[in-house]
């Protein structure tokens, strides 16, 4: 059985439409030239809530028994002529009417809890959510050692298979250019055997002769031995310090340097200095002092640069 009603409300800005069904209902606002971004639509259990701020609409409705709100099938959606929300039922039954009547406390307490719940239900949601983030995080992170792991292990024995190869083609080469060349006999008899032979016995002390004048391999002239350098007594002189109290160093006849700033002061007037010793000594007059006040020495500077300028 289909049922509509209209609304009876004071403002335009409430009304609204409704039909339902034994399963479901479905919620007409009329509203134009606004877009569906523009509008907020909030649900809960017992409480639905239309909000328009570009048109100034609010539109808060206490529902009359429990709706699926997070139900697959409840959806929204902005037509031309205004927004239609479709909601399902929790409990199949008819409505006598929209809204539930009550005071206005209670109300109030009624739409509290329902929202209350819907919060609840949320943060719930959104608990999981992140913990299934982390998880999935988690999974894909040694998924991807996983692989590093098998793709480090595959070239690890490829080299290895590859080293081996290059080991085995080496030797087989050795053998088949020795196989190719004939045995030569040695024609020297082994170092060793000689040293071996007149190597003293275990325990046997060996005595050697001193050789004859004439057969030795050094002389007397060739063990020439420095003399002992004789004992002098050397006077070494110091400088006399400066600073009897303080070390001495060789940067204390050395002004400090001084910072950049000073360093520009400073170049400035040896330049300016400079400038007046030139100034001088081709004859230009020299700068006069007047108790006439700044004005007239300014006159005078002005005067005696040009002068030196021509």
């Amino acid at each position: 059985m289909l049922k509509k009603e209209m609304a009876t409300p004071e403002s335009k800005e409430t009304q609204y439409t409704w039909t339902q069904t034994q399963d479901s209902l479905t919620l007409f606002v009329p509203m134009k030239r606004i877009h569906a971004s523009k509008v907020d639509v909030y649900l809960s259990d017992l409480f639905a809530k239309v909000n328009a701020p570009s048109i100034k609409l609010i539109l808060a409705l206490d529902l009359y028994r429990e709706i699926e709100y997070t139900s697959h099938k409840t959806r929204t959606q902005m037509r031309e002529d205004g927004l239609e929300l479709y909601l399902i039922k929790a409990k199949a039954e008819s409505w006598p009417q929209l809204c539930f009547v009550d005071t206005k406390e209670n109300l109030r307490k009624r739409r509290e809890e329902s929202m209350a719940r819907e919060k609840k239900l949320a943060d719930e949601k959104a608990k999981i959510a992140e913990k299934k983030k982390i998880d999935m995080d988690q999974l894909t992170l040694n998924e991807s050692i996983a692989l590093e792991d098998a793709q480090r292990k595959a070239i690890r024995s490829r080299k290895d298979e590859d080293k081996l190869k290059a080991e085995q083609d080496l030797y087989d080469s050795l053998e088949k250019i020795e196989a190719d060349q004939p045995v030569v006999p040695s024609q020297h008899t082994p170092l060793i055997e000689d040293i071996s032979a007149d190597a003293p016995a275990k325990g046997e002390i060996r005595r050697y002769e001193k050789p004859a004048p004439g057969n030795a391999i050094f002389t007397e002239n060739d063990f020439r031995v420095a003399k002992v350098r004789p004992s002098a007594t050397v006077k070494v002189t110091f400088t006399e310090k400066k600073y009897p109290l303080l070390a001495t160093r060789e940067t204390q006849l050395k002004e400090p340097p001084l910072p950049k700033n000073l360093q520009q002061i400073q170049k400035k007037e040896r330049v300016y200095i400079s400038f007046w010793i030139t100034a001088s000594r081709m004859g230009c007059p020299s700068r006069r002092r007047t108790r006439s006040g700044s004005k007239k020495r300014a006159t005078t500077s002005s005067q005696t640069t040009t002068s030196c300028r021509r």
